[in-house]
């Protein structure tokens, strides 16, 4: 079985963070390079034919999109167990932070961080203005949500902890400050403590 990631992806760190943390020891990790055009080759669109990270290629069969991803390779462990209203629930978050709240996250970062950089101009005060305002919504709701809380699902660490958390990867660079959160902050922190995601510490490399 073949993962094939960018440690520079929020999307990519969220499904490494379950082979770390179930000792997938079968998975070989294949690290592409953004910048020099990796995941653009013939070979990888024969496995992506979006041409984005993650991948996964379990002989004839592959994958994409990070939440299948982590979903197959949980399949039945204590991150994904059998219970249908906690397989309902988790991807319940996956959905709602990849229609949600990545995409602001996403989009404060780029107009804080990326746009400029890439030498497209400087931040729209609108539209940081705007995406300010979602993220201050989706933080209150997860905020709530954690209340009493460890963990989003249940009592123990599951997928939808790890696919939320991601997108909260770059805090620092994209301005993006939780502090008004202590629940979500709180639950951040547990995060940070698992050795699992401090090994997929994402690197702005590309």
């Amino acid at each position: 079985m073949k993962f094939f990631y960018n440690p520079g992806s929020s999307n990519s760190r969220r499904a490494e963070a379950v082979i770390r943390h179930l000792g997938l020891e079968g998975v070989e990790m294949v690290l592409l390079n953004h910048m020099a055009g990796e995941h653009r080759t013939p070979e990888f669109q024969a496995i992506n034919p979006n041409f984005k990270l993650p991948a996964l290629q379990d002989g004839d069969f592959t994958l994409w999109e990070s939440n299948a991803i982590m979903q197959y390779l949980a399949d039945g462990s204590p991150l994904f167990p059998a219970d249908p209203q906690v397989r309902a629930d988790i991807p319940r978050w996956q959905f709602w932070t990849s229609f949600n709240f990545g995409p602001t996250t996403a989009a404060l970062l780029f107009e804080n961080t990326f746009k400029e950089a890439l030498g497209m101009g400087t931040p729209d005060p609108a539209v940081v203005a705007a995406e300010t305002q979602k993220l201050e919504t989706f933080s209150k709701l997860l905020d709530q949500h954690l209340e009493g809380r460890e963990y989003l699902v249940g009592d123990s660490l599951t997928l939808a902890d790890f696919a939320v958390c991601a997108e909260m990867s770059f805090n620092a660079i994209g301005n993006l400050d939780f502090s008004a959160y202590p629940n979500l902050t709180a639950w951040e922190k547990r995060l940070d403590a698992l050795p699992a995601w401090q090994q997929t510490v994402i690197q702005l490399q590309g």
